[in-house]
């Protein structure tokens, strides 16, 4: 545990408001500068591009993606010399194919070799992947890069809300220390206007507690995982309570998205719910716009659509993305393992705005770990971010005490400490009388539509 974790699970609650605050400062001065407005509006502009302006713009990013990545970036630089591919032959569109598609395991292995020359990794800002498909990935990326993903992420993520209007998230972070015995169950950035909920803490005994607090916040909208809104919504129906302060709108972020969850927020919160989806790696974003449509945003990244079938005009498939915002940590081909719904079509009929015209975003899913006092665990990559010599790793629950930890290792696995390091883990993190069984496997089976489930709860009380 690093110092700053070890100071703020010992110090009462003010002063990690005051932390939290800290930190909110420190956010503000990387992602926000004096040259936001005008990023902004490059995104802006760019969302009206014709698909042949659109395209345009792409192919000469590639372009130079192509030369700089092959110059500056050491694991490209081989990449490119095995496959035989120069920059030069990147001429058109579909040229890009000829450069070999990477998977997560790819740069797991790499590590810094995708750091390009000219960059020192410590004075970069590293953050880790949602862990989708096991075990999370860490990410490197410059204020630059920042500052560009942030102003996209307000011109195309948050319609109808401001930069600094009040707002509640609930994400992952462990805001809560484990020593904590009851409430509160959220803490305050100041800095942004922002009350950080955890959602490691709703349950059906504390979500009264909830929605007193964000009736009296009044939060402008919401945001957060996916999932996790939906348990705020579902819990909160469930106890025959109605909130007061109803936002704006929800933003959800991070998961997939489900209609029978988007239903339930909505209906809870009597407002409209928008779906978005990015990544941690910075190499490809949707957004749903106006129209009711999602489409992809083609000045953050180019996206290919690997489909897998054909049903009418519309199609599934698996994409690759490519991204341009970070010169710091290039990302080229990247088979993210996520799929989406779409129909190929030159413009929306709705809004006017580039093709494809995206569905639905099948990312990442996961039931949630129910423990014995009645809290829900939707999202378990923070507890599994200091864990190594894993390849994959997936719970799965057959009784409210019972849990099962199948895990695939890696090459650096090692067997005499890892397992210890994995039970002792989720023995400290969850905190309950649980007994956790450990399994090794050689795979972890996918489901139908070939998603990973990093938790499977067996005991029929998930939320469906």
């Amino acid at each position: 545990m690093d110092i700053k974790r070890l100071v703020y699970d010992h110090s009462p609650v003010w002063w990690q408001n005051l932390m939290c605050t800290v930190a909110g400062y420190t956010r503000v001065r990387q992602r926000y500068d004096k040259l936001f407005d005008k990023r902004r509006e490059f995104f802006r502009k760019a969302g009206k591009w014709s698909l042949a302006e659109a395209e345009a713009y792409q192919l000469e990013k590639l372009k130079q993606l192509a030369r700089y990545a092959y110059e500056k970036v050491p694991f490209y630089s081989r990449l490119f010399d095995a496959a035989k591919v120069k920059p030069e032959d990147i001429r058109k569109l579909s040229d890009w194919e000829k450069i070999p598609i990477s998977s997560k395991d790819d740069f797991r292995r790499a590590g810094k070799e995708l750091i390009a020359s000219g960059y020192n990794p410590r004075k970069l800002h590293s953050s880790c992947t949602s862990g989708s498909t096991g075990m999370a990935l860490t990410c490197y990326h410059d204020c630059e890069a920042l500052r560009n993903v942030y102003a996209s992420g307000w011109e195309y993520f948050r319609p109808g809300v401001k930069l600094y209007d009040r707002y509640a998230t609930f994400s992952g972070m462990q805001l809560i220390p484990p020593r904590q015995v009851g409430g509160p169950y959220w803490r305050m950035n100041k800095a942004m206007k922002q009350r950080l909920y955890s959602i490691f803490h709703l349950s059906k005994q504390t979500i009264k507690d909830y929605i007193d607090d964000l009736d009296a916040y009044e939060p402008v909208y919401l945001e957060g995982y996916a999932h996790s809104l939906y348990l705020l919504a579902k819990l909160t129906k469930e106890a025959g309570i109605t909130p007061k302060c109803f936002p704006k709108a929800v933003f959800a972020t991070s998961e997939q998205l489900l209609d029978s969850h988007c239903h339930t927020i909505e209906r809870v919160f009597h407002t409209k719910v928008w779906n978005a989806y990015s990544q941690d790696e910075m190499c490809g974003s949707i957004s749903e716009y106006e129209c009711g449509y999602c489409h992809y945003d083609r000045a953050y990244g180019y996206m290919e659509f690997e489909d897998i079938e054909t049903r009418g005009d519309r199609r599934l498939a698996e994409i690759i993305c490519t991204g341009f915002l970070n010169n710091a940590w290039p990302i080229l081909r990247y088979r993210i393992d996520d799929i989406v719904q779409y129909e190929p079509v030159e413009a929306c009929p709705r809004c006017g705005r580039a093709g494809p015209i995206i569905y639905e975003i099948r990312g990442r899913i996961s039931d949630a770990l129910i423990t014995p006092s009645g809290r829900y665990f939707p999202y378990i990559n923070r507890i599994i971010k200091p864990l190594r010599g894993l390849r994959e790793i997936q719970l799965v629950q057959e009784s409210i005490d019972r849990v099962v930890i199948r895990y695939v290792p890696s090459e650096d696995f090692r067997p005499d400490k890892d397992e210890a390091l994995i039970l002792r883990t989720f023995q400290e993190s969850i905190g309950e009388p649980i007994h956790w069984l450990i399994e090794k496997v050689d795979e972890i089976p996918r489901t139908r539509a070939g998603k990973f489930k990093m938790v499977i709860n067996r005991i029929g009380e998930n939320p469906p």
